[in-house]
């Protein structure tokens, strides 16, 4: 949108207080959202059952209430939050140039660093997104604009310093979208001199913004310039009466883009898409329905739920001196001092004894039973369980309505593996808008922040989520490898459970972290086990320096940080990657000085070499290495040879691939007659 075509839309709407079709809706909604979050105002949403209830009987109830649903929606707010938060190797994030020269590219994304780094004061834009974002107006305020601004600074010396800002609903009198992109974003805020007021507007486009500021009539119909002083003014703005005046500077901010995006992202059915709920809307209806009952189980508790007492008590003698007690009153008429005109001597706390004279005879059975004097009643419980469980209830409803899983109520029930997995799959299904969300934000945020820095042109910002968004245990992780090795999955599967394992082992030890990614894309066939491994080696599918860097990962890379210290895991791996491998040339050269009878001297894992066993010959599987229980005692005959692993046939005609020449041992004739079994004749 031209500056032209902006202000021939905005203008009329600055002049007529006007604002978007949707905007009272969005405003209701965003003061909904923020009682339920904060449980501020939330009185307002009850209402007086008339027909039962007094005016002072509505407003002592409203005293009683304690709402419940901040802490509800903490809950359901907790799942999104551990995904704003999600670090490490599962997160991709990536910031590079096209197009320009290495050295280049190296210092625009030295002067983007620096320029993001000082975006938000407690971290960096990820920070933001989670713990401010995400704990704000992320679900409270749907509707609300999240806008990159930056200070003046002097060009000469400085650079700009984009830092965030967030744009209530409230403010957001006017957008436009175009192809799925905004174009348009008009921001209306009070702006005061004194006791006048006024509205200044602010219309952001792509590479300007229209900034109208009022002029305010004082005593004497004298004009208050709001504008800075020092702003250019480009044209004013009055109305027809002449009684509303707005001076328009405007502002170059070159972003190449609206430098503002909506912070929601679940459209609103009820406006046809153009405006946003919260990710919590399908649990609003449940959320307020809790507080009608809730309200009314606390009154109810607070009336009934506890034991009556009843007893019998003296009757109160009163004051001697002003003429007894006579039914709460003396002598004169006034109330009695002693009993405060009750005419009975209740106690009033523990601490208050019933104390009665002992009859002339305590042997006799004329003494009063002392138990018989007061009773404690139970009320009846039934009213108050059924409002406790309906509330309990009606938070599971709640938490099944965003998830459509029972996960985050759901507590000492054991579960299987699949009913676990649906649950996952559930649970990734909730948050993946969520987290396809906060990945676009931090894109735009990126794109503005570099054009602010000039650094814009040949950016390619990369910034999404895993596609499993619940965070898994260690016991989940180790459950997996399990299933995946018992399942004789891939072996780049059983790789990736073991990199997820090791996020989670040094989670708290970045360093450690980091020198494990660096060895794992050195160490070769790092998913295989022992056995695997053995196979491949011995059909020639790995060379020795592979099969180096898999026995012996650890020592090689314990000398390369004797010989270049911790920063060697920092190296770039164009540098990196040949002292990795000079080291493990060396290390092969100290293996094959060695001892005859070491591994890279037998035959079992050199490819070219005699096999054990022939074409047609007869075998056994050694005891305990069976790879299939109905293999043990079994006369197979080998069907094909390959390197050192054989591939073998049952005495049902299977084929079963492939047995290492450890594994297999051949038949001699007293054997292969006693472990074949006899043909009928």
């Amino acid at each position: 949108m031209t500056p032209d075509e902006a202000r021939a839309r905005v203008e009329p709407l600055i002049i007529g207080g006007l604002t978007h079709p949707d905007y009272q809706r969005t405003v209701d909604l965003a003061t909904l959202y923020g009682r339920l979050a904060t449980g501020v105002g939330l009185e307002n949403e009850l209402r007086q059952y008339e027909s039962r209830e007094t005016e002072p009987e509505f407003k002592q109830r409203l005293r009683f209430t304690e709402f419940v649903t901040p802490s509800w929606w903490s809950t359901m707010r907790t799942p999104f939050y551990q995904v704003a938060r999600l670090r490490g190797s599962g997160v991709v994030k990536r910031l590079a140039y096209e197009g320009v020269s290495d050295a280049e590219a190296q210092r625009r994304l030295q002067v983007l660093t620096q320029t993001l780094k000082g975006f938000y004061a407690l971290g960096e834009v990820e920070d933001y997104l989670s713990e401010t974002l995400c704990q704000t107006k992320a679900f409270t305020d749907p509707n609300a604009w999240l806008l990159t601004e930056f200070k003046p600074f002097d060009f000469r010396r400085e650079r700009p310093r984009p830092y965030p800002v967030v744009v209530p609903c409230e403010h957001a009198v006017d957008f436009q979208f175009e192809a799925g992109g905004c174009v348009m974003l008009t921001v209306r805020v009070p702006v005061s001199r004194g006791n006048l007021q006024g509205f200044r507007y602010t219309v952001y486009l792509d590479n300007v913004a229209l900034d109208y500021w009022p002029v305010l009539r004082g005593a004497d119909n004298v004009n208050i310039l709001t504008m800075p002083e020092g702003s250019q003014v480009v044209g004013t703005l009055t109305d027809d009466g002449g009684r509303n005046t707005w001076q328009l500077r405007i502002l170059q901010h070159n972003a190449g883009r609206v430098p503002a995006i909506r912070i929601g992202y679940k459209p609103d059915e009820v406006t046809d898409g153009r405006t946003c709920v919260s990710p919590f809307e399908p649990a609003v209806p449940l959320l307020r329905k809790s507080l009608k009952i809730g309200s009314e189980a606390d009154i109810t508790f607070a009336q009934v739920a506890h034991p009556h007492k009843a007893q019998y008590v003296n009757v109160c003698q009163g004051d001697p001196q002003r003429g007894g007690c006579n039914h709460g009153r003396n002598a004169e008429g006034d109330v009695c001092g002693v009993c405060q005109g009750k005419y009975l001597d209740i106690q009033t706390s523990a601490a208050d004894v019933l104390s009665l004279p002992l009859p002339p005879r305590p042997e006799r059975a004329d003494m009063m039973d002392l138990s018989k004097l007061v009773a404690f009643n139970t009320p009846p419980v039934d009213i108050p369980k059924l409002q406790t469980e309906y509330i309990a209830d009606l938070k599971a409803q709640s938490l099944h309505a965003i998830f459509t899983s029972d996960v985050l109520r759901r507590t000492g029930v054991t579960q299987t593996a699949t009913e676990r997995m649906a649950e996952r799959e559930q649970m990734n299904t909730a948050l993946a808008p969520f987290a396809e969300n906060n990945a676009r934000l931090y894109r735009h945020i990126v794109s503005v922040a570099a054009a602010y820095a000039d650094v814009a042109q040949g950016l390619d910002v990369e910034f999404r989520y895993p596609a499993d968004l619940v965070i898994k245990t260690k016991a989940d992780l180790y459950e997996e490898m399990a299933a995946a090795v018992k399942a004789q999955a891939a072996p780049f599967v059983i790789e990736q459970i073991q990199h997820q394992l090791a996020e989670l082992l040094y989670a708290d030890d970045p360093e450690a972290l980091k020198r494990y990614k660096v060895k794992s894309k050195y160490i070769t066939f790092i998913g295989l086990s022992e056995t695997q491994f053995a196979a491949y080696a011995g059909a020639g599918y790995m060379t020795v320096r592979d099969r180096v860097l898999h026995t012996h990962a650890d020592s090689i890379f314990s000398e390369l940080e004797v010989e270049h210290g911790s920063a060697f895991y920092d190296l770039p791996v164009s540098q990196q990657s040949p002292l990795v491998l000079a080291k493990a040339d060396e290390k092969v050269n100290e293996l094959n000085a060695g001892a005859t009878g070491s591994i890279f001297a037998t035959r079992s894992l050199t490819r070219g070499t005699a096999s054990a066993f022939s074409v047609g010959e007869s075998v056994m599987v050694k005891p305990g290495m069976a790879h299939m229980p109905e293999h043990e005692g079994l006369t197979m005959t080998v069907a094909q040879v390959q390197g050192n692993t054989y591939a073998v046939k049952l005495p049902d005609g299977r084929i079963h691939k492939w047995y290492t020449a450890d594994e297999l041992m051949g038949m001699s004739p007293a054997t292969k007659s006693a472990k074949t079994p006899a043909m009928a004749m």
